[in-house]
């Protein structure tokens, strides 16, 4: 029996810990690199990287010795033997560019794409790419690599636009494509004119043919009869001032009439919308509400995933997350970042504060 419980008390641990990605990293006062990740502080080195980024689920970073290493779960990986030109993250994964290869670091695991490395668009589970030796464009997800289009002596897609968990494609046929779960859906049009992605979403513009075109988890429809003025994109959501000076919201397959007037700001990113109207007042659209903020635009609003930061009028830092406004009591703050939903507060050389899931931790 004490077995058995230790057993299932190791893999509900396990289950919380494969789970983790609250994450951020700073080096203090004594040049000694540590993390941040779900409330815990620890040391990942006792050395300052020569740089260093902050994934979704990982920690990557060249350390002072030039060697490449990536921190996740509670693990420290070196994965790549020599120099690394370039590495991106995203969500769920690592995308690692040596002189010759491209590769995919997922859940501890290197997989190499290809070693001929062209154009690629990376996205929070998957990774399209071009293989220069054959000209296909190829798409990583899940461990897996698939063929979707074969090229021929030209390459067989241009990157138009990518989102969390879409590609836009324009292909050497003149054909333009959306891939999306694991199927490339074509589209009407030959030429697109401007393209933005988010998650589940591709919003475009046609060069000849007016009219405004949503293309949201599988389904394509046009939403204008008119080209829009302006329009963002983000994760299920997208906003746009009509033709006729209509303020629209588009969130979950839903489209909502905000006002007919042209706001003085707005903008998307992953899963936040902010807008302020006419008068200056600032909005924040949240799942299919909109919630009055404050009386002003403030001067730089940071985004990311669930949360955004802004000072207000009396230089308090205000940050939203997940839906509620929380006030940060007055300080002096040496810096702020945001590193995906966790807020860090440099409060002097040798005091970090982070908030994240709605709580501070020193």
């Amino acid at each position: 029996m004490k077995n058995i419980l230790c057993s299932l008390f190791f893999l509900l641990f396990i289950s919380i810990n494969s789970n983790a990605q609250n994450l951020s990293a700073y080096i203090n006062i004594r040049n000694e690199f540590y993390f941040f990740e779900d409330s815990i502080t620890r040391q990942i080195d006792y050395l300052p990287p020569e740089n260093y980024k902050i994934g979704g689920n990982a920690i990557a970073y060249n350390d002072k010795q030039s060697t490449f290493k990536i921190y996740q779960y509670g693990n420290t990986y070196s994965p790549i033997r020599g120099s690394v030109l370039q590495y991106e993250m995203t969500n769920e994964l690592v995308l690692v560019r040596t002189a010759g290869s491209l590769y995919a670091f997922e859940d501890g695991n290197l997989n190499l794409l290809t070693h001929f490395p062209g154009a690629f668009a990376i996205c929070d589970s998957m990774i399209g790419f071009v293989d220069y030796a054959s000209r296909n464009f190829l798409v990583y997800h899940n461990g897996n690599i698939s063929t979707v289009k074969e090229g021929t002596t030209d390459v067989a897609v241009n990157f138009v636009a990518y989102g969390s968990n879409v590609i836009a494609v324009k292909t050497f046929d003149n054909t333009f494509g959306i891939y999306y779960h694991d199927s490339l859906y074509e589209q009407e049009t030959e030429y697109p004119e401007t393209v933005l992605a988010g998650a589940n979403i591709v919003a475009y513009i046609d060069q000849y043919d007016p009219g405004f075109r949503i293309f949201y988890k599988g389904v394509t429809k046009k939403i204008e009869e008119f080209n829009p003025q302006i329009y963002v994109v983000g994760d299920d959501c997208m906003a746009y001032i009509s033709a006729d000076n209509i303020f629209k919201i588009f969130w979950n397959g839903n489209l909502y009439t905000i006002g007919n007037y042209t706001p003085v700001y707005f903008k998307a990113k992953d899963n936040v919308l902010i807008y302020a109207d006419r008068t200056g007042y600032l909005y924040t659209f949240w799942q299919g509400k909109s919630v009055r903020l404050e009386n002003f635009i403030p001067d730089k609003i940071t985004i990311g995933r669930n949360t955004f930061f802004y000072f207000d009028q009396s230089n308090h830092l205000k940050i939203f997350q997940n839906g509620k406004l929380t006030e940060m009591p007055f300080d002096t703050y040496l810096s702020v970042v945001l590193d995906y939903d966790v807020v860090k507060m440099k409060m002097s050389q040798s005091q970090f504060r982070f908030f994240s899931n709605g709580n501070t931790f020193p």
